[in-house]
């Protein structure tokens, strides 16, 4: 019976890869001979049977450009939120209080359905929270993105593929999730998608609130004193999310539509913070009691068409985007010096400001597939302009009094233009190379309205990329590839407003900061479920926020500078076992050394470099055949190392969870138990001026127990959509 389905098989899929590059009237004979096909008979066994051949995929793939992670096939990364899913990805990490990075590498860029996420950090992860995981369809890691992409990202891009209702047919998704750490903090999400006719919606709806406990201590070792300072932070923090897309077909060729995304975050932070001091005559205590009202809210509109030239292939893509964000940020605090417990000095002040960012973009992109050769090529124009006001009351007599050392508005505005070319072409059935180039012409222009001044800066640059993939047989394959990224600072680092955290500490930025530029070299094998890679990464003129320290005044100003150079080489792999069919298991491990060198005077250990490795194994039980119960186990461990000028302590994290489905899968719940060990805490060690700072910052986003439950309905038949609206470099950078 199976060679009965097979048969066919091998012929239609020959001719389906013949076709991306052959003219209309062959796609025409393919199309008459796959219709004949299709009047064949076959018994209900045998479409089973089909259907299930052709439905096989295997749980990671590895393709010329990225590392595919299909999500949909992981019982392990279902059932919970997209963050979840992103945690037990391929060289993946998640902090959910700083974000989301790559094994050995940093500023990784996430986007989803092509499109990048206008948040990042605690935002960033909050919004992945409000996203289940059973509405995802594949995870890509592309580690050096095609010519097609933004250069933005000096360690590639995280894409997230979504499902959608397959034709004529709808689905819907609720989850609830519950949070216990210190405090509790609740989310949940609904899901619905259409596609009827010529006209497909997709739409989905996140909240969240609760509350959450972190704590932030450092230690400061100055030459005749002792700092020790611990902060106990409250957040109240609260979210929403929302989104609608829209689609229609208005002939065969010609499809438009909209994309509009909403997300809100506020938070109010109730801060105390005392600081024990050891050495100085005047005091040997501070209290800073503080009180912080964060709010942020962004939009994004977007408008495409898309145009199906012939039946070929040929494919050209308009698409325009507008982005809007608001950040407000209120800051009041107090600080009181004590010395043997009574008071000596007392101060108070309020911080605000105001940040407000738009950006405009449009690209045009050509898929253009010739018998020789599949090119891509387009364009892009980008405009965006940042609004930053910053003021400081001083409140120590009951009156708010301006301060005008301390008051600031200035405008940056920052304008792209780029073109890019790619070409993919396969070499019989073993060999396939892609080779790209990107150009990127930008001016910047940073005006101080409080100082009158005006920084101007404009560059060109262009970003070769380049694969090559073989297939030795069925189970080996060798690839490597090649690409050069730009890291440009994020425009909070380019306002030069101080906001302080108390009268000694403040942070500020640089209008005058540079972009970085990183070179990536890989070197891939994979043998089955095997997979081994051999990575090369060189910054140049790197940039990182340091926190000065002064002996002399005890301030702490915390800026980004730029001067860092750095190379990481290192080994990386993992591995997938699931043939026991009780037992599933995923192993990932990384050994590099790195090497930083700063060319800045304030910097004590002016080269930092060092070993360091990552071993993770992840476990997952069924105790029934269908699946519907499983124990879920993973633990990971990271090893003492360096990252730009800090050196880090080793840490580990074991996690544990038990998903039980009931309905046919319809109905699920997982409960999790997260860090139960407590020893996901590193400790950084960093040194300026001379003057060794340690601190480490922990709190329930680490360690929590969470349950979650998800109902499905509607047709569970769906199939990925993705379609890149090219606006994703102004929205990492936010």
């Amino acid at each position: 019976m199976k060679k009965f389905i097979l048969k066919p098989l091998f012929i239609i899929v020959p001719m389906i890869s013949v076709s991306a590059f052959a003219q209309e009237n062959v796609q025409d004979s393919i199309n008459k001979t796959a219709e004949k096909q299709d009047t064949i008979k076959a018994t209900p066994e045998q479409k089973i049977q089909e259907v299930e051949i052709l439905g096989q995929k295997k749980l990671i793939e590895r393709k010329v450009d990225r590392i595919v992670f299909n999500v949909e096939n992981s019982v392990a990364a279902s059932g919970g939120t997209a963050l979840d899913a992103l945690e037990k990805a391929p060289q993946i990490r998640v902090k959910e209080d700083e974000g989301i990075s790559m094994i050995g590498k940093s500023s990784l860029m996430v986007l989803i359905d092509d499109r990048q996420i206008l948040i990042s950090g605690k935002d960033l992860t909050d919004y992945l929270k409000s996203m289940p995981a059973d509405n995802i369809k594949s995870i890509e890691i592309i580690s050096n993105p095609p010519a097609k992409y933004d250069a933005e990202g000096n360690s590639g891009i995280v894409n997230i593929v979504l499902k959608k209702a397959k034709a004529n047919s709808w689905n819907a998704n609720f989850t609830e999730n519950y949070r216990q750490g210190k405090y509790a903090y609740n989310s949940n999400s609904a899901l619905f998608n259409l596609n009827k006719n010529k006209l497909s919606l997709s739409s989905s709806v996140g909240y969240g609130s609760g509350n959450a406990h972190t704590i932030n201590r450092s230690e400061i070792f100055y030459p005749d004193e002792y700092w020790k300072a611990e902060n106990n932070r409250k957040n109240n923090g609260y979210y929403f999310s929302g989104k609608l897309g829209l689609d229609y077909a208005i002939s065969d060729k010609f499809t438009i539509g909209i994309l509009y995304n909403h997300f809100n975050n506020k938070n109010n932070y109730d801060n105390h913070e005392k600081t024990w001091i050891t050495g100085n005559p005047d005091y040997d205590a501070i209290e800073t009691p503080k009180k912080n009202h964060e709010t942020s809210d962004f939009n994004t509109a977007n408008l495409h068409g898309i145009y199906k030239i012939d039946s070929i292939g040929r494919k050209l893509s308009v698409d325009f985007n507008y982005i809007f964000r608001k950040n407000m940020n209120d800051n009041v605090f107090s600080s009181s010096y004590f010395l043997d417990n009574q008071l000596q000095n007392f101060s108070k002040a309020n911080n605000l400001g105001n940040q407000n960012i738009e950006n405009y973009s449009v690209l045009v992109d050509m898929e253009h597939p010739t018998k020789f050769i599949n090119w891509n090529y387009g364009g892009k124009l980008s405009f965006s302009k940042t609004d930053n006001q910053g003021f400081y009351y001083d409140l120590i007599s009951g009156t708010p009094v301006l301060d005008p050392n301390n008051t600031d508005h200035f405008i940056y505005t920052e304008n792209n233009e780029a073109l890019y070319l790619s070409a993919n072409k396969k070499f019989g059935e073993k060999w396939e190379a892609k080779a790209g180039i990107r150009m990127e012409n930008t001016q910047l222009k940073g005006n101080s309205l409080t100082t009158n001044e005006t920084n101007r800066q404009h560059y060109t640059k262009l970003f070769p990329t380049a694969y090559l993939n073989y297939e030795v047989n069925e189970n080996n394959t060798l690839s490597i590839n090649y690409g050069t990224r730009i890291q440009r600072p994020n425009y909070g680092y380019l306002n030069p407003f101080r906001w302080y955290s108390n009268p000694l500490v403040y942070s500020t930025g640089d209008p005058n900061l540079q972009p970085s530029f990183t070179h990536n070299f890989e070197f891939s094998y994979s043998h089955k479920n095997l997979n081994t890679t051999l990575y090369y990464s060189r910054a140049e003129g790197d940039f990182e926020q340091f926190t000065l320290l002064n002996a002399n005044d005890r301030t702490q100003i915390i800026k980004p500078y730029n001067g860092l150079n750095s190379n990481i080489f290192g080994l990386k792999g993992d591995y997938n076992f699931s043939k026991i069919k009780w037992w599933e298991t995923y192993t990932e491990f990384d050994l590099h050394y790195a090497e930083y060198k700063a060319l800045l005077p304030f910097i004590t250990n002016t080269n930092n470099f060092g070993w360091g490795y990552y071993f993770s194994t992840d476990h997952t039980f069924y105790f029934d055949e269908k699946k519907n119960f499983a124990f879920n186990i993973n633990w990971w461990y990271s090893s003492k190392g360096v990252d730009q000028m800090d050196i880090g302590s080793a840490y580990n994290k074991l996690d544990v969870a038990l998903k039980m489905s009931f309905f046919s899968k319809n109905l699920s719940v997982t409960l999790k138990g997260n860090d139960i060990t407590g020893s996901n805490r590193q400790i950084w060690t960093a040194f300026t001026n001379h003057i060794k700072n340690v601190y480490l910052f922990y709190g329930d986003y680490h360690q929590n127990f969470s349950i979650s439950v998800s109902y499905k309905i509607g047709n569970k038949n769906i199939k990925s959509q993705n379609h890149n609206t090219g606006n994703t470099e102004e929205q990492e950078r936010l």
